[in-house]
């Protein structure tokens, strides 16, 4: 869904994990996903190199970590992000590995090999709308 009307949006990513250790059984609680929602806007007449160029710009909207403990409890769950758009631009709803950014190579392999994460759906709701006063 692209945003081509301003306004308060909200996303919810259908999650459920398999193979994690029981809530009660988690000693290490890392972060095992990221969620996030990225705009790319064309921005056009920047000049570069004496000639006008056309780039694209990314823009994080929201972001979110899910962590061990979030999907030790084997069912389906919503994890919502909320976000605030002018109405302009491309939105891709992303979900990927988190993967500890130089703490841990990959927090997933560090939790089993049974361990499974499956997406059922990604939701996108207008929750209200904005008249701004250049549009």
């Amino acid at each position: 869904m692209d945003h081509t009307d301003p306004g308060l949006y909200s996303v919810s990513f259908r999650i459920r994990g398999f193979g994690f250790s029981k809530p009660t059984e988690i000693t290490e609680d890392w972060n095992v996903l990221a969620l996030d929602v990225l705009r790319t806007k064309r921005i056009k007449g920047v000049v570069a190199a004496e000639k006008v160029v056309e780039y694209l710009d990314h823009e994080y909207f929201a972001q979110r970590y899910i962590r061990i403990s979030e999907l030790a409890h084997s069912k389906w769950q919503e994890f919502e992000l909320r976000f605030f758009s002018d109405g302009r631009g491309v939105c891709e709803y992303r979900a990927s590995a988190f993967d500890g950014f130089g703490v841990n190579d990959d927090t997933l392999q560090l939790c089993g090999s049974n361990v499974r994460i499956v997406f059922d759906s990604v939701t996108v709701q207008k929750l209200r709308e904005f008249r701004l006063p250049w549009a």
